[in-house]
C-alpha cells in the first residue's frame, strides 16, 4: 500500500509541476466548459456532491458548466476522485478533449492531489475545489490574458 501511494503522488506531483496556462486551453466561446465527473465506490462523497462542487466553481468563475459532449468545441474538463481503501483519497483534474464521447486527456498537465479523510466529506470536497480552482485559473488566463 505504502508503494502504490508513493507512486500515486509522484504521478499527482510530475502533473502539478507540468500545469501552467496552455495554448489549448483557449476557445471561442470561454464562457462555457464541458464538466465530466467520477467517483470511484465507496466514497466519502457522492457523484452528485462532486458535481455541484465542480459547476459551483465554473459558476463563480462565470463559466457556464454544460454537460460533456454538448458543446461543438469538445473542450472540458474532467474531475474524477479515486477513494483509496478506508481513508485515502486522489483528486485529478484535468483538459480533455472528446473522440467519439470518449474523453482524451491533453498531454501531461493536469491538477490533482491525494489525501487523508478520516470519514469526513468536507476534506475531500476542499481538495476538489483548490485543483478546480487551479485548473480554471489557468483556463482564465488562456483565454483572457493578452
Amino acid at each position: 500500500m505504502k508503494i502504490a501511494l508513493f507512486a500515486v503522488s509522484l504521478l499527482l506531483l510530475t502533473g502539478n509541476a507540468l500545469a501552467d496556462p496552455q495554448p489549448w486551453m483557449r476557445k471561442d466561446n470561454p464562457g462555457e466548459l464541458s464538466v465530466d465527473t467520477d467517483v470511484t465506490e465507496p466514497c466519502e462523497i457522492s457523484e452528485q456532491q462532486l458535481r455541484e462542487t465542480v459547476e459551483g466553481v465554473l459558476t463563480r468563475s462565470s463559466i457556464t458548466p454544460i454537460e460533456f459532449g454538448e458543446s461543438p468545441v469538445w473542450l472540458g474538463l474532467q474531475v474524477n476522485v479515486d477513494c483509496l481503501g478506508t481513508s485515502m483519497f486522489a483528486i485529478r483534474v484535468d483538459f480533455v478533449d472528446a473522440i467519439d464521447l470518449v474523453a482524451v486527456r491533453y498531454g501531461t498537465v493536469g491538477y490533482g492531489s491525494f489525501g487523508a479523510h478520516d470519514g469526513d466529506s468536507d476534506v475531500v470536497l476542499s481538495g476538489v475545489t483548490r485543483q478546480v480552482e487551479r485548473a480554471i485559473a489557468d483556463y482564465l488566463i488562456a483565454n483572457f490574458d493578452p
